[in-house]
């Protein structure tokens, strides 16, 4: 697991940003709601998972971390969900 500042890829825009995650991780997990819109995400060889929370911040996704880790567990390639 890695962050995308973690991995020297702040900046990076979705198109470039998704390239590069084809690569290297088996799902990328995202709060950017408008990537689905923006981007072709359909044949990608990992699966997405959108999460929405009110903030960034990390307290937010503490009551979501159970539901994060079965939901990625059970995710394929190519799939696409939402968590709340």
């Amino acid at each position: 697991m890695q962050t995308v500042p973690e991995a020297g890829w702040s900046g990076i825009k979705n198109g470039k940003l998704l390239a590069l995650v084809a690569g290297h991780f088996d799902v990328f997990l995202t709060i950017d709601q408008n990537i689905r819109h923006q981007q072709n995400l359909t044949s990608l060889p990992f699966a997405i998972l959108f999460v929405s929370v009110a903030n960034n911040m990390i307290d937010s996704y503490f009551p979501l971390f159970d539901l994060m880790n079965e939901t990625v567990q059970k995710l394929r390639p190519g799939e696409i969900t939402v968590i709340p």
